[in-house]
C-alpha cells in the first residue's frame, strides 16, 4: 500500500509504504502507466516502507524497489521499520548485492511497541524518539506504533497518526486483536485483512487470518469511519463480496462505517473515500455470476468449433474441384 502524503516544508509529496510484496515494482509501474520517469519519481520520492512480518508475500519487494532507487547525494538512505529476521535477511543480501547496499536504514518494530520491554532500553528509547521527530518532518506524521499481532513470530499492526490528528491503521495479517482495536480508536482509515468468507471460520483460525466478519467487527470496535478490507484468499480470483449475512451479523453503530474492498491498482484520495457508488461499480464487474460467464465461455467454443467445421467442408470444396 502507497501512501503519498504531504510534507510539512513545501506543496509537494512524499511516499511511505506499508507492506512491500514480491511485483510491488512491477505494479508501481502499471500505475505510473509505463512511464518510466514517472515510476523513478514514485521510486524517488518514497521516504519509508514499513513492512509487518516477516513472511515473503510481505516484504519480498523491497530488493528491487531498493535497487531502483537513484544512487545519488540527493537521494536519501529509504527507512525501513520491520522485524528484527528482516533487518538480518537484507543486511546479508546488500552485503553481495551493490546495488542494494547503502540504500536504507533499519529499525526494528519493536522499538515503537510501548509494551515491549526493550523499548524503554536507553538506546532503543534514542533510536525510536529520532525516528519519530524524522516522520514528523518528512511525512507529517506525529506518531507511530506498532501492535504485536497474532500470527507468525514477530508479527505486528501499524496505528499511524498524523499531525492533523487524523489516524490511519494497517493489520499486517493476523487474527482479530482488541488492542488493534483499543489503539485505532476513532481511526479515519482502517486497512484490515479479511483472507477469508465467514463459512471458512475455522481455516481462518488455523492459519491465523480473518474472516470479513471479524475484519469488520475489529473496524466496529475501533468506531472507524472507513475500513478498507484486503489480503483475500487466493481462492478469490475476482473480487471478493461482502454477503448479507456478513453486513447482518454486525451491530449498527451509532456512527456508521463505510465498509470497501481493495482490489489491485485501486487509487482513491482520502476525501475520496465515501464512494459507496464507485464500489458498487467494481463489484458488478468483477463478480459477474459463474454460470452466466460460463453460458458465455461454451457459446464462444461452439460458435468456434462451427467456424472451424465450416473452414474444413470448404478446403474440401475447393479440392474437389481442382480435380
Amino acid at each position: 500500500m502507497y501512501l503519498e502524503l504531504p510534507t510539512p516544508s513545501s506543496d509537494t509529496w512524499a511516499g511511505m509504504m506499508l507492506d512491500c510484496g514480491e511485483g510491488t515494482l512491477g505494479q508501481m509501474y502499471r500505475y505510473a502507466g509505463g512511464d518510466a520517469k514517472r515510476l523513478q519519481e514514485l521510486v524517488d520520492r518514497l521516504k519509508c516502507v514499513w513492512i509487518s512480518h516477516n513472511h515473503a508475500d510481505h516484504h519480498l519487494g523491497l530488493l528491487r524497489l531498493l535497487s531502483h532507487r537513484a544512487n545519488d547525494a540527493d537521494t536519501e538512505p529509504l527507512l525501513v521499520i520491520g522485524p528484527t529476521a528482516l533487518r538480518f535477511w537484507l543486511d546479508e543480501y546488500a552485503a553481495q548485492d551493490p546495488t542494494v547496499r547503502g540504500k536504507y536504514s533499519f529499525v526494528e518494530n519493536y522499538c515503537f511497541d510501548e509494551n515491549d520491554s526493550r523499548s524503554g532500553e536507553v538506546e532503543t528509547h534514542a533510536e525510536a524518539a529520532r525516528v519519530r521527530a524524522w516522520l514528523r518532518e518528512s511525512l507529517n506524521i506525529s506518531e507511530i506504533e506498532c501492535v504485536p499481532v497474532k500470527h507468525a513470530h514477530q508479527s505486528y499492526a501499524a496505528v499511524v497518526t498524523f499531525v492533523d490528528g487524523a489516524k490511519l491503521a494497517f493489520s499486517g495479517d493476523c487474527r482479530p486483536s482488541d488492542k488493534l482495536a483499543e489503539k485505532a480508536k476513532g481511526a479515519f482509515l482502517i486497512v484490515h485483512e479479511a483472507t477469508f468468507e465467514d463459512d471458512l471460520t475455522k481455516e481462518a483460525k488455523d492459519k491465523a487470518h480473518c474472516t470479513m466478519a471479524e475484519a469488520i467487527e475489529v473496524g466496529r470496535q475501533a468506531k472507524a469511519r472507513h475500513l478498507l478490507l484486503t489480503h483475500f484468499s487466493q481462492r478469490y480470483p475476482k473480487m471478493a463480496v461482502l454477503s448479507s449475512s456478513t453486513e447482518d451479523a454486525v451491530a449498527p453503530d451509532e456512527t456508521p462505517m463505510e465498509i470497501l474492498t481493495a482490489i489491485d491498482m485501486l487509487s482513491l484520495r482520502f476525501r475520496e473515500l465515501r464512494q459507496p457508488n464507485l464500489m458498487e461499480v467494481c463489484t458488478q464487474l468483477m463478480t459477474q455470476d459463474d454460470e452466466e460467464e460460463g453460458d458465455v465461455e461454451a457459446a464462444a467454443s461452439h460458435k468456434a468449433q462451427q467456424e472451424r467445421e465450416e473452414r474444413k467442408k470448404q478446403k474440401s470444396i475447393e479440392r474437389g474441384a481442382q480435380q
